[in-house]
């Protein structure tokens, strides 16, 4: 459940000439990569997390030694910088770990939702993240994701499925220019419902797997996705 303390964390994103700072500046745990969008992203700050709450078959506790020493060991060990930023946001969020559900990503994702703190509430925004999971779902389990959030997003309330999945991966999100669909590269996407109504689903860009760089399109940077 780390990836669920973003905006506990400092993230900074160089680009030409500057960087972008996001989340806590002064947080200990640090997050950095490279903006090569043209544009570079132009944010303020983060969105209000309201509630959150992450799936896993295998979820592990941050109170746990034994699997926070199985976790660490599957760390890529040639990535400098990467055991200490995964100590560091332990750390960080031992004390107010993030929920997170025993449960299928699919099947359990409805009940999941439901699970989720004041999820009909006036004003609120349901996102659902997912970054290189899908891809090892089978494939005809995928669009029951989409069905789940179009099911939630009846009711009136703004739902969007925001995905960092290898291309062709995500039902509906189309294949950015000079990819095909299989390709290794890591495709950011979305599919979003407005007034229960589901808009068109859109590729904002790509980014390293790791988070290393992003490169959106000019009009996912300006706003037009």
């Amino acid at each position: 459940g780390l990836l669920l303390g973003v905006d506990r964390y400092r993230i900074e994103l160089a680009s030409a000439g500057s960087t972008l700072v996001l989340g806590d500046p002064a947080s200990p745990v640090r997050c950095a990569g490279e903006d090569r969008s043209t544009p570079p992203l132009d944010l303020t700050t983060l969105p209000t997390i309201c509630s959150r709450v992450g799936i896993d078959l295998h979820p592990v506790r941050l109170d746990d030694p034994v699997q926070l020493r199985w976790l660490e060991a599957c760390l890529w060990p040639d990535v400098p910088g990467r055991v200490e930023r995964f100590r560091t946001a332990v750390a960080a969020l031992r004390e107010q770990p993030p929920r997170v559900r025993r449960a299928d990503m699919v099947d359990d994702l409805p009940a999941t939702i439901a699970a989720a703190a004041a999820p009909q509430a006036t004003g609120h925004h349901l996102v659902v993240f997912s970054s290189w999971a899908l891809t090892y779902v089978p494939r005809s389990r995928r669009p029951a994701v989409a069905r789940a959030l179009r099911d939630v997003a009846t009711g009136g309330m703004p739902v969007s499925w925001l995905s960092a999945e290898p291309s062709g991966c995500v039902p509906g999100i189309p294949v950015p220019a000079g990819l095909t669909a299989g390709d290794s590269a890591t495709v950011l996407g979305a599919r979003r419902w407005r007034a229960g109504r589901e808009l068109a689903p859109i590729a904002w860009g790509t980014c390293h797997p790791h988070g290393q760089w992003i490169d959106l399109s000019s009009d996912a940077v300006e706003g037009g996705g």
